[in-house]
């Protein structure tokens, strides 16, 4: 497999910019032509110990465009800084995150269906996410959401912020009762 840094500098041609990723391991078949080249087979693994964990398999029936994609994604994160590049700040801080997703090609989109993302802290938070979105197809973007349609859920075993003092009134809490 590739090297770490080696999985960074791929990763900015796509205009992503994430720290050191792991072991990159890529098996795929190169069909089409150079006008319509295609992507079949893909068995895609990038990992680093237990801290991140990705597999993607599936295809790309034109890789200058995006169409005819259909790929299953699923993996694990456990690793610090990944988790906070991933995750909105206003979350409260999660130490876990599991999902999965198929990403098809849709008319002019990208499709993002079955999504399931499940992530927990210490303290027994959890976060849970599910649904369908849409994705411009445009390569070397950020991308645009079309269509969301998510179910979230928070649960926390308690309302006092995990942070040493209260957003709320910025005084510690046992001093104010916040």
């Amino acid at each position: 497999g590739a090297q770490a840094d080696e999985m960074s500098t791929l990763l900015r041609i796509f205009n992503a910019n994430f720290p050191n990723l792991g072991q990159l391991s890529l098996d795929g078949k190169i069909v089409g032509d150079a006008s319509c080249p295609g992507l079949t087979d893909i068995q895609l693994a990038v990992s680093k110990a237990s801290d991140f964990n990705l597999a993607v398999k599936g295809s790309i029936g034109d890789m200058l465009t995006g169409k005819d994609t259909s790929l299953k994604v699923s993996g694990s994160c456990t690793g610090k800084d990944l988790l906070k590049m991933l995750l909105p700040e206003d979350l409260p801080e999660i130490q876990s995150l599991k999902g999965e997703v198929r990403i098809r090609d849709g008319d002019g989109v990208y499709v993002v269906e079955g999504l399931s993302l499940k992530g927990s802290n210490e303290q027994g938070t959890t976060i849970q996410a599910e649904g369908t979105m849409g994705l411009n197809r445009c390569m070397g973007q950020v991308p645009d959401l079309r269509e969301l349609d998510l179910h979230f859920q928070l649960s926390s075993p308690t309302t006092t912020s995990s942070t040493a003092h209260s957003p709320a009134c910025g005084i510690p809490p046992r001093a104010s009762g916040c």
